[in-house]
């Protein structure tokens, strides 16, 4: 009665020696031959260590030997292969044919060629006129423009200076369109 009242006092006690018992169970069972195996990782190295095999111990990787492989058998002709020739004639019909396919096709290729070459003309001459076009307009808002500045005649200085409206629309765009203003340090 002295030892039950013992562990149930020191309950702590048990459960450390329970466990000391149970991991020197577990590697007894390990170190057994059939028992679990050696989880270890293995040595890499040359290191000789005491327990280990050293230089000369190592036991040799089995290698197999190289087994004698049969070779093909090689028979002389039989009557029977020099009946056939190894070319087979192709009918003069079929070779026709695939000239006629490859011709249908250099002439569709060529064709292709052919309509993609006036689409690039097309739209090189396209690009063309757009340009001229593009010119002459500029060119006729240029001379809409001069002549109305030289008919005017001499100008007079208070004439051209902009006015308060076109001032205060410069300065908010120079404010937008302009750097940004520096920011203060926080001090």
């Amino acid at each position: 009665m002295n030892i039950v009242e013992f562990l149930t006092q020191n309950i702590f006690v048990v459960i450390i020696i329970i466990g000391f018992l149970l991991s020197l169970l577990g590697k007894n069972k390990k170190q057994q031959p059939g028992g679990g195996g050696n989880n270890r990782m293995p040595d890499f190295g040359s290191g000789n260590r005491p327990g280990g095999p050293t230089q000369g111990q190592r036991p040799q990787p089995h290698r197999p030997h190289p087994q004698h492989r049969p070779q093909p058998q090689q028979h002389a002709p039989d009557s029977r292969q020099q009946d056939f020739p190894m070319e087979i004639p192709v009918p003069e019909e079929l070779e026709r044919r695939v000239e006629r396919e490859e011709l249908q096709q250099r002439e569709e290729e060529e064709r292709r060629r052919e309509r993609v070459e006036e689409q690039r003309r097309a739209r090189e001459e396209q690009r063309r006129r757009l340009e001229e076009k593009r010119d002459r307009e500029n060119e006729r808002r240029l001379r809409d423009s001069q002549p109305a500045a030289v008919a005017s005649g001499p100008v007079r200085p208070g004439e051209t200076l902009p006015g308060a409206n076109e001032l205060t629309s410069a300065i908010l765009w120079a404010e937008i369109l302009g750097p940004p203003r520096a920011k203060r340090p926080f001090r």
